[in-house]
Order: C-alpha cells, then sequence, then structure tokens
C-alpha cells in the first residue's frame, strides 16, 4: 500500500474524514495532506477494496469448488 493511501485507508475503514486525518496526523507532528491529495486516495481506495474483495471472493470459490470435487 502506498504511502498515501495508507493513513486515508486506515480513516476511513474508522469511518472518519479529511479532519480526523489532520487531528491525528497533527498529534505526531507530521505535516497534513492536502485536501486534493486526501480526495484524490478517497476517491481511489474503494476501487482498491472492491478489485481486492472480488479476488478474496474468486479464490474462496475456487477452493470450495476443489473441496467438493474431492469430496465427491
Amino acid at each position: 500500500m502506498l504511502v498515501n493511501s495508507a493513513p486515508v485507508s486506515g480513516v476511513m475503514k474508522n469511518g472518519g474524514v479529511c479532519t480526523n486525518l489532520e487531528e491525528f496526523l497533527s498529534t505526531l507532528d507530521i505535516p497534513p495532506f492536502n485536501s486534493n491529495t486526501y480526495q484524490k486516495e478517497h476517491d481511489n481506495i474503494p476501487t482498491a477494496w472492491e478489485k481486492v474483495a472480488e479476488n478474496e471472493m474468486y479464490y474462496a470459490a475456487m477452493e470450495e469448488k476443489h473441496l467438493a470435487v474431492r469430496a465427491g
């Protein structure tokens, strides 16, 4: 995961928004993202989550198929 994606993803998973990330980063003495960077990551992350979910479902289905064939 890219360095900008990880904190934005973490905030999104917890139901937070850009200001929550800014507050968190300020407690760590880390400069905040500008709003365009945050928004770009915020827009891209759901697509990445969707791709991961699709892959996981595919592999789970293939495992189920394999187990069913093996069980007869």
